[in-house]
């Protein structure tokens, strides 16, 4: 009998666990940069004067007319970049009345816009005078609708088991946006939303129960899943979309410039 030829082993690379493999990612992202073109335009000042937000001197994101990879490597490298971990085992306990989040906190911010499905819109996320301010783009072309703003892990998860709910303390544009909140750390696991309204220019408290968060997954309702874990809350998320569940679509969604901001998350 003939021996069975082995088939010659392909290497992979990087090597799983070589300490170059973050190099190389970032020398990708790098590349992928530099050949994604203009992905900025600036904001005209007297925009924001008309909708009561705050001017910015600072370039903001527009939609461009095509699908950018440099953008797309960008969010892959934000959110799976090594980081150092907090203790194995423990949480930070968020009391009522406490704040969760505001500019101070160590959470880290980055936008999830629908470029990792192949979408044009952009937007970016930016502390500014000590308010979190979230301003972006967003277009329809290429089967895409909808911009995000997300905490990387919260490693250790925030213990919100004595409070009922949390307050954003925001300004919007009177548009319709979506708070999340996740109690896992499986990137694509159950999305727990909240669909609220913004007043143009103005600062509101919204009230988010924990008990009326709707969970989803791509923006349809799930069924049969277990409880909100309110001990264990692994990210905070903002989304500006067409869709609101299930294939019905957002009533106040418009095409073009949104601005969002927060000052502060707080448990009640």
């Amino acid at each position: 009998l003939r021996p069975t030829p082995r088939r010659p082993r392909v290497p992979r690379f990087p090597p799983p666990g070589s300490p170059m493999a973050p190099s190389v990612l970032i020398a990708l992202t790098f590349l992928a940069f530099l050949g994604s073109g203009r992905a900025w335009a600036p904001v005209a000042p007297r925009r924001a004067a008309k909708t009561g937000l705050r001017a910015s001197s600072q370039e903001s994101p527009s939609a461009s007319g095509r699908w950018q990879p440099g953008r797309f490597l960008r969010t892959a490298f934000f959110f799976n970049a090594p980081r150092l971990r907090g203790g194995a085992g423990q949480k930070n306990v968020v009391l009522p009345g406490e704040v969760a989040w505001d500019a101070s906190s160590a959470a880290e911010w980055g936008v999830l816009d629908d470029v990792v499905m192949g979408g044009v819109s952009a937007s970016q996320w930016r502390l500014e005078d000590g308010v979190g301010v979230w301003v972006g783009d967003v277009s329809t072309d290429n089967n895409g609708g909808f911009c995000g703003a997300r905490t990387r892990l919260l490693d250790p998860p925030l213990d919100f088991s004595r409070a009922r709910g949390v307050v954003l303390r925001l300004k919007g544009n009177g548009q319709r946006y979506k708070f999340i909140l996740r109690d896992d750390a499986d990137w694509n696991g159950t999305s727990w939303t909240f669909s609220f309204d913004t007043q143009a220019g103005r600062w509101i408290d919204v009230k988010v129960p924990f008990g009326a968060l709707i969970p989803t997954k791509f923006a349809r309702t799930l069924k049969g899943v277990a409880p909100f874990d309110n001990s264990k809350v692994t990210t905070f998320q903002l989304t500006y979309s067409k869709f609101e569940y299930d294939g019905g679509l957002n009533p106040k969604f418009r095409t073009g410039p949104f601005q969002l901001e927060l000052e502060k998350i707080t448990a009640f």
